[in-house]
């Protein structure tokens, strides 16, 4: 299996986080990152994150901002992040783990750990207050001329997140499909799209989780918290959210800080990003 990241320069000191949690905790693979920027120094991302690849092949991709959008010239950094996540596997022969700058390693893995988990491993009814998921997945049925997924039950919107490349392969022209879809619709959710094209498989059991996420709506964290994580031997995978890092007061980066610096981790917590030349 592979690695996928899709990532940009607000998320960069998250992106460096992950980058060394897979240098210290990920057994050997390809690390696939996507700068998703308009103006990229490259030189710059090559510079900071290469050095924690010792054990691992990172592959740097740099996409044409201009590559994907909507024909008026409007561009969402956030649908083409969806789009990079699905459209690398037309570079890709195998399975592939997709997960968030958010996102970094907590224990000894390997990929394979996630080699029978469809999507996320989770799976919950789309609220009807989140109306752009509903109409996101009454679109894609009819799109595909599929009936709606019972009870609007979808894969949840959470990473890691596993793609399957022959389920991908169902998509015959992904560009076009992306285009009528995202750009002329002005929505988008890859994990219910992709749920559409895995609905056959979608589990009725569902596995333990192996991640966490600390959202900008969850409370502040506490020690006895980072404690119980440490403590599951089944959670491999933690995430914080740009917008809960924006929030927290000092205690809680201060008590994160010296959670990572426990876990063997140097890199820091903060929302700082580096000057780039460009």
């Amino acid at each position: 299996m592979n690695l996928v990241t899709v990532t940009c320069l607000k998320d960069f000191n998250q992106m460096r986080l992950q980058a060394e949690s897979v240098q210290r905790f990920l057994a050997p693979c390809t690390h696939y990152v996507i700068v998703n920027d308009e103006h990229i120094d490259k030189r710059m991302w090559s510079n900071i994150l290469t050095p924690y690849y010792t054990n691992h092949n990172l592959v740097l991709l740099f996409p044409d901002w201009n590559m994907y959008g909507h024909k008026s010239g409007h561009h969402s950094g956030w649908m083409k992040h969806q789009v990079y996540k699905m459209i690398i596997s037309e570079q890709l022969h195998d399975d592939y783990v997709a997960i968030d700058s958010k996102n970094f390693f907590i224990k000894p893995c390997s990929l394979d750990n996630w080699r029978n988990i469809i999507g996320s491993g989770r799976i919950e009814p789309v609220r009807e207050e989140y109306e752009k998921w509903v109409r996101s997945i009454n679109l894609y049925a009819d799109y595909f001329n599929l009936k709606l997924l019972e009870q609007h039950t979808t894969l949840c919107s959470e990473t890691p997140f596993v793609f399957k490349i022959d389920i991908l392969k169902k998509i015959s022209n992904m560009q076009q499909v992306f285009t009528d879809l995202y750009w002329n619709n002005g929505i988008g959710n890859e994990c219910i799209l992709y749920s559409y094209l895995i609905r056959d498989q979608l589990p009725d059991t569902l596995l333990p989780p192996k991640h966490l996420t600390w959202w900008r709506c969850n409370k502040p964290i506490t020690n006895q918290e980072l404690i119980d994580i440490d403590s599951n031997r089944e959670l491999l995978v933690f995430g914080i959210h740009r917008e809960f890092i924006q929030e927290a007061d000092m205690h809680s980066i201060q008590l994160l800080n010296e959670w990572l610096n426990s876990l063997g981790l140097t890199t820091k917590i903060d929302d700082s990003v580096p000057e780039t030349q460009t």
